[in-house]
């Protein structure tokens, strides 16, 4: 009994200071717990939602900002590129040229609307006819015309993309100098033959 007679002591003993509560039913609230209402968040809960979207809000914008900038130096990469092979394209054309056309009074340099002009003259079938390199609207153009033929450089078909188009003659060198937006390239080269 002894023993029997501790327990229910000890639970009348735990019951009575609990005074009223011990009648009322037990619910989350009694016992001091929060209940989740729908529709309404807990303060702690709305903090932490807030601070994990705005971290995946400025994740992605971060994420945005960098492609937009990759994508655009990625675009002026290939800008510089074309921009430098049409200076070195053009150029070993007009090289080639004057190398292919280097005899005595067969290359003039002359001056157009535009700026320099370079006149290659060759005799074909008893005739003279002239291959004349200019720049003429954005491009490096030429024309394939008789030598007597007035010049026009509106009729001279489009070689490549150029800026500025520039030749000089000393003695027995010819320099040209070729610009594509910021690609500058010159080059000088020794005639065989002397005019």
């Amino acid at each position: 009994m002894s023993r029997r007679g501790s327990i229910t002591q000890t639970t009348e003993e735990i019951a009575k200071p609990l005074g009223a509560r011990a009648s009322r039913p037990q619910t989350l609230e009694n016992c001091g717990m929060e209940v989740p209402v729908p529709g309404k968040v807990s303060e702690g809960y709305a903090i932490s939602s807030t601070c994990i979207i705005t971290l995946l809000l400025s994740l992605g914008i971060s994420i945005c900002i960098l492609i937009a900038s990759g994508y655009d130096s990625f675009g002026r990469m290939n800008e510089l590129q074309d921009e430098c092979l049409n200076t070195r394209v053009a150029m070993n054309y007009v090289a080639m040229q004057i190398r292919r056309f280097d005899a005595k009074d067969s290359i003039r340099i002359d001056d157009s609307p535009s700026g320099t002009r370079l006149s290659l003259s060759e005799e074909i079938d008893g005739d003279i006819y002239e291959t004349r390199i200019y720049l003429y609207g954005g491009y490096l153009r030429e024309s394939f015309v008789a030598a007597e033929s007035p010049f026009n450089e509106e009729y001279g078909f489009e070689i490549i993309p150029l800026d500025s188009f520039v030749l000089k003659r000393e003695s027995n060198m010819m320099e040209i100098e070729l610009s594509n937006g910021g690609n500058r390239r010159s080059m000088k080269i020794a005639k065989v033959s002397a005019d």
